[in-house]
């Protein structure tokens, strides 16, 4: 039997220094992998665009695979993704492949010349400290925005 692992619109994958995270932003659930020789052709598959979040995989091989097996049933049970059983009714899920956009990047900012990078600032202030006299012997007046 072979089956679909498609991961949800709304999940992030992020390989470094042999760890994988899942973070699923719209229910916030992640898990943390151990990147092993039998996972990383699924994750190469998973993180390639041209996939669309989908990778195929078989019975036998979640079966054959502690690791695997693992792997799979991690992402299911967080809601990072969902497996599809492959018949002749059902065509390959999709999901978009999510891309961090920020608005308000340094680099995005400094390319506009009519933005400023500190446009909106004090929305992002939650507390400022001031110190009277340079020193830190007078206790700190605080301000709360």
């Amino acid at each position: 039997m072979k089956y679909w692992l498609n991961l949800h619109t709304d999940t992030f994958i992020r390989r470094k220094n042999g760890v994988c995270l899942l973070y699923n932003a719209a229910n916030g659930n992640k898990k943390i992998f151990k990147v092993t020789p039998c996972i990383t052709p699924y994750l190469d598959k998973l993180e390639d665009v041209d996939n669309l979040y989908t990778v195929e995989i078989s019975k036998t091989d979640i079966d054959n695979d502690s690791d695997l097996k693992h792997f799979v049933e991690e992402i299911v049970s967080a809601a990072l993704g969902q497996m599809v059983a492959q018949d002749a009714n059902t065509s390959k899920p999709i999901s978009m492949f999510p891309m961090l956009n920020l608005q308000k990047d340094i680099e995005r900012l400094r390319k506009e010349k009519d933005r400023s990078i500190g446009e909106s600032l004090t929305s992002y202030l939650t507390q400022v400290t001031i110190f009277i006299g340079g020193g830190r012997c007078l206790p700190p007046i605080w301000l709360i925005c």
